[in-house]
């Protein structure tokens, strides 16, 4: 139960950060905000540090079974994705890098809030039955996604002799 508490926090921690950054993206105020913003970003990394530290708790522990579940895939990519990111922000980089990496960051983390909600009795069976489903999906998913790609590619070199008119 600890775990699933502590990642509800950190996932409003990090929604509270990427929030701020948007602040003082677009505010003039932003001496006020940058304050606040870091010491929430040193909250997340905090929880960073601990879910890291969690992560090779189990690696060491479960050895060759740690990957074989996909959940410890989404756990490695919240790390890695969200500690790149604070570290981009650090580095005052390109902000469209940023929230590219934001939106992918969150996105993995509903993702892996639905991983906590299979504790709850009505909500549980779903959260299993999605992940079946998608796990029946696979090889289709696989060629429509080859589909598409062929498509695309077929139109797009089929475009390259048009002209563009301004």
């Amino acid at each position: 139960m600890l775990p699933n508490l502590v990642f509800l926090w950190f996932l409003t921690f990090y929604v509270m950060v990427m929030f701020e950054s948007y602040v003082i993206a677009t505010n003039e105020q932003k001496a006020e905000m940058e304050t606040v913003y870091r010491v929430s970003q040193g909250v997340v990394l905090t929880f960073i540090l601990y879910f890291a530290m969690m992560e090779v708790i189990q690696m060491m522990k479960d050895r060759r079974s740690y990957f074989a579940s996909l959940w410890n895939y989404f756990d490695i990519a919240i790390i890695i994705i969200i500690s790149a990111t604070i570290g981009l922000d650090s580095l005052n980089t390109d902000n469209k890098v940023q929230r590219r990496m934001y939106a992918v960051s969150i996105f993995v983390m509903w993702i892996k809030t639905m991983y906590y909600l299979r504790v709850f009795r009505k909500v549980g069976y779903l959260t299993s039955m999605i992940v079946k489903v998608l796990s029946d999906l696979k090889y289709f998913m696989l060629i429509l996604a080859m589909s598409i790609l062929a498509f695309a590619n077929a139109f797009y070199i089929l475009s390259m002799n048009n002209d563009v008119k301004k």
